[in-house]
């Protein structure tokens, strides 16, 4: 599962990255308050608990080891009409009672098959549970099928999920009357209990079956399912069963089912099929979108040493999909924000969220948690999946960035809520869906990767899938396959990161003195103590000495611990975990020229960078901090440049023509496209720096977000009424959001006329937050409008306030139909928006939603 939280709080590197800072961005982290603790050996934390129960794995009293579902859809009534034949047997025990999940059904019969013919069983059912009174005892090693013939009703289900999955109905009719302006679908999304709203399961993650699928559905729908698609046979009246088998047993939450119109694109990998469906008008882009698939799967099968274990593998895009991305087994799903363009890709690829779930095929499909305390060995090994590829396809620096841009945010979880990665209590399960589980969990990896090295790291998790291949786990498994490659007891460390809540806050000093020529550091772990753990913390320290590094490594096992080292020197730069790889906060404060050396030395570019800020904020001497930042306009890294250009804004240097030369070159061949963006815009805050030719250079840009930029600049070109006529005409038709915000920013300033039809075509065009952001414009454009004149943007605005599936845009379109009727014409009508609407996070999220300004 790869969560989505929607419009949080702007990361870390969000802020250091914005696209027209005003200054060199500064870096700043919010640091917990430090509380200085004289203890120098380890103690037990004693963990205050809440009333909240404890959620153990589910108690297995029989095994699941066949499903065998036949279903067809009642799309007027969005019913699914099944027939379930399960097969179990004791686990252990001996047994006569069987209790199975089944959420909100309608059951027509149940009864036990006996070759041919069935027995009629007892049953008691509660809308959520069937239990079942077998027609005698059954000990271990006996098998019986039980046959269910039921109605599911999903719709019926009202819960709203958490905001990973924002929703509990298990399976989802898309636009089931064809009313509205998007495809009809099915699809499912089972975890994490779920799938048990539209089959009788045992809906537990420690469960696992082999499974059959019969999905009887109009000729014109396709249908996907897990494992291989068997056969087709026509079923009558225009309708079709396709028969999907899988062979190889899978937890029940990873059951999926998908039933609609798409474009499929298909590749094979080592004699295995691997499928892109995406709707037809983005079937040219599906190589782009998802091309690197096959060589993922390379890369995974030859670094874990154990093969992609299935036998097929689709990705599929979805309508109005509950979370960010699903790992059902051999048949990932996908918000449809993957549904881009080869040109808006240039901007944001989607490898990651492809390798996420691609990884969840190996950690959570093959190797399952076997409950939902232990989510993190699903999430923690497809987080750091992300930073497995991105460091073999794109390089350190950028699998860097995105394990910092992850800490950051857990660190920001962190201090409103810590957490232990494994907790077995929890109210439900949706509550294990956050940054500890996925961040906290990949970069714990990563430290566990670099103390043991690469090779054990990789042949560990060789052990570990193997030795639990098609099982479920708890994080002991995981321990014990380190420790039988490493012959460690890694205990301490497991413990200390898996088990006990919270992270290191280091606060470092450093001291040289002369006569001695000795470095001393005095590192003390300034946590609270009382809260969290005293840490062990294997780490490297990096010495420069006239330019060059020498690495010491040393271990942290006290509240405070001195490690004094001989030079002959004064050192140019101490760095504490060089390679910034430490889950956890580090605060050592440095002198002016230690930190311009930082700037300079450091071969990380995240230290660079602070170093640069840190500087910055200290130094008194503009000229120095343009030329320290001059240096940063050719970084290796993307992000360190785009601060770099940061300190050239209203540059009136003398040597102002230079930089201008320089600038304008990296906005027209940077070749990454926010940096040429950035460069453009800095240009423009330049006297006589951006000239109108750079503008229309920029418009003709490959990358959506450097033309939605020169978008922005036309007002400051002095073009004339009918040239800004012709530039907006050639722009109206584009899509992508970074065109289209631009666009409807400039329509609003230049309070245009008659282009209200062309905010309503966007408005309907555009999904999610892409929509959300889109309210803000189009309500200020509609306020420049007589009252009378709004008619259409107000039905447009009230249509998605009733049938959007995101409760933000509701939440955010009924206020704008709040502001703009000023006579209360649609009191009544908004009124009942709010009458019927039963989500609680809209009404949350209501209060806060602020339209207008653009922003």
């Amino acid at each position: 599962m790869r969560a989505t939280f929607i419009l949080s709080i702007c990361s870390f590197f969000c802020i250091v990255s914005a696209c027209t800072p005003r200054s060199v961005s500064t870096v700043t982290v919010d640091e917990p308050a430090i509380t200085i603790s004289d203890t120098t050996q380890k103690e037990l934390i004693e963990i205050t608990r809440s009333p909240i129960p404890y959620q153990p794995s589910r108690k297995r009293d029989f095994d699941l080891l066949h499903t065998r579902l036949e279903l067809s859809f009642d799309w007027e009534r969005q019913h699914v009409l099944g027939q379930a034949s399960l097969q179990f047997t004791p686990y252990f025990y001996t047994k006569s009672t069987l209790i199975i999940d089944a959420k909100g059904f309608e059951i027509h019969s149940l009864a036990k098959i006996e070759e041919s013919d069935t027995i009629p069983l007892a049953y008691e059912y509660d809308s959520l549970q069937l239990k079942i009174t077998l027609d005698r005892e059954y000990r271990r090693g006996e098998s019986f099928w039980v046959y269910v013939d039921y109605t599911a009703m999903p719709e019926n289900i009202k819960g709203f999920g958490s905001e990973a999955i924002q929703g509990e109905k298990g399976l989802y009719f898309i636009n089931p009357d064809s009313t509205q302006d998007k495809p009809q679908q099915i699809w499912t999304q089972g975890e994490t209990t779920f799938s048990s709203c539209w089959f009788p399961t045992i809906d537990a993650p420690n469960e696992r079956s082999t499974q059959e699928t019969f999905l009887t559905v109009p000729d014109y729908f396709q249908t996907l399912s897990n494992g291989k698609l068997v056969w087709s046979r026509g079923a009558g009246d225009g309708f079709r069963t396709d028969y999907w088998s899988m062979e190889q047993p899978h937890a029940p939450y990873l059951f999926m089912l998908a039933v609609g119109q798409w474009a499929v694109v298909e590749e094979e990998w080592r004699g295995k099929s691997v499928q892109y469906w995406v709707e037809p008008e983005y079937e040219e882009h599906a190589k782009a979108i998802f091309g690197h698939t096959p060589e993922m799967m390379t890369f995974f099968s030859e670094r874990l040493g154990v093969e992609f274990p299935w036998d097929k593998y689709a990705q599929i895009v979805v309508r109005d999909f509950v979370s960010g991305a699903m790992e059902n087994t051999t048949a990932s799903v996908f918000m449809e924000s993957l549904h881009r363009d080869s040109r808006a890709l240039l901007d944001e690829h989607w490898d990651g969220i492809i390798a996420h779930e691609l990884f969840h095929q190996w950690f959570g499909d093959y190797v399952t948690c076997e409950s939902w305390a232990n989510l993190t060995l699903n999430e923690a090994f497809a987080d750091y999946s992300e930073y497995l590829w991105t460091e073999y396809k794109y390089g350190r620096d950028s699998a860097d960035y995105i394990a910092l841009e992850s800490m950051f945010d857990y660190l920001e979880e962190a201090n409103e809520a810590p957490k232990e990665l494994i907790r077995y209590y929890h109210a439900d399960p949706g509550e294990m869906f956050d940054r500890h589980s996925y961040n906290k969990g990949g970069r714990v990896l990563h430290m566990l990767r670099r103390y043991v090295g690469d090779e054990a790291f990789f042949a560990a998790l060789q052990e570990y899938l193997t030795t639990n291949a098609l099982q479920s786990v708890e994080v002991h498994n995981l321990r014990m396959a380190f420790e039988k490659v490493t012959g460690e007891d890694l205990n301490w460390f497991f413990d200390q990161w898996f088990l006990l809540p919270g992270h290191p806050t280091l606060q470092v000093e450093h001291m040289y003195n002369d006569s001695t020529q000795t470095l001393s550091l005095l590192v003390t772990q300034a946590q609270n103590l009382d809260e969290f753990p005293l840490f062990e913390l294997p780490l490297n320290v990096d010495v420069y000495v006239k330019g060059k590094p020498t690495r010491h490594s040393i271990r942290i096992t006290e509240a405070r611990q001195e490690f004094q080292w001989q030079t002959e020197h004064v050192p140019d730069l101490v760095l504490v975990d060089p390679d910034r790889q430490l889950l956890g906060v580090i605060l050592h404060e440095k002198p002016l020229e230690m930190l311009a050396a930082q700037a300079e030395l450091s071969g990380h570019f995240y230290y660079r960078l602070v170093g640069l800020s840190q500087w910055v904020e200290l130094s008194k001497d503009s000229i120095q901090v343009q030329n320290m930042a001059r240096k940063f306009l050719s970084d290796s890294f993307w992000l360190n440049r785009m601060v770099g250009l940061s300190a050239f804004e209203g540059y009136v240097g003398t040597d102002k023509a230079s930089v201008v030369s320089s600038l304008r070159a990296m906005a027209m061949t940077d070749p990454v496209p926010t940096v040429r963006a950035e460069a453009l815009s800095v240009l423009s805050t330049i006297e006589s720096g951006l000239q109108l030719t750079d503008v229309y250079t920029a418009m003709k840009d490959s990358a959506y977000s450097v033309v939605g930029n020169a978008i922005s600049l036309l007002p400051e070109q002095g073009l004339s009424d009918q040239a800004m006529a012709t530039a907006i005409e050639t722009y109206e038709p584009y899509r992508d959001i970074q065109v289209v915000l631009p666009l409807a920013d400039l329509l609003v300033g230049l309070q245009s006329e008659k282009k209200l039809p062309w905010f309503i075509t966007k408005f309907h065009d555009l999904q999610g937050a892409d929509r959300y952001y889109f309210v803000a414009y189009m309500s200020e454009y509609m306020l420049l409008l007589p009252e009378k004149d709004r008619a259409q943007g107000m039905e447009a605005l009230w249509e998605v306030a009733q049938n959007d599936h995101n409760y933000y845009v509701r939440a955010a379109s009924v206020n704008a139909l709040q502001m703009l009727d000023i006579k209360g014409q649609w009191e009544n009508r908004v009124q009942a928006i709010m009458d019927d609407e039963t989500d609680p996070r809209f009404f949350d999220f209501f209060g806060a939603t602020v339209i207008g300004g653009g922003e």
